[in-house]
């Protein structure tokens, strides 16, 4: 159920195209970097929103299930 929920978010936007150009600018990204981003963002919520999240697997999570790039996902 959870991947099923975070698929239908995944899928839908929530920010208009202005307000990404904005983001865009303000944070000096590429506008898939801020995709990325928002992305990265919304899992770690929904992640939180059922279980305590680990870094170790949420390092996993993204680069395993999410298809991030390792270089992207290390902290």
């Amino acid at each position: 159920m959870f991947y099923y929920i975070f698929n239908l978010i995944k899928n839908e936007t929530i920010f208009t195209l202005d307000e990404l150009n904005k983001l865009e600018n303000a944070f000096n990204l590429s506008l898939d970097n801020i995709r990325q981003m928002i992305e990265i963002f919304e899992y770690m919520f929904l992640q939180s929103a059922y279980h305590l999240i680990k870094p170790q697997i949420l390092q996993n999570d993204l680069i395993n299930e999410q298809n991030f790039d390792e270089n992207k996902v290390d902290f």
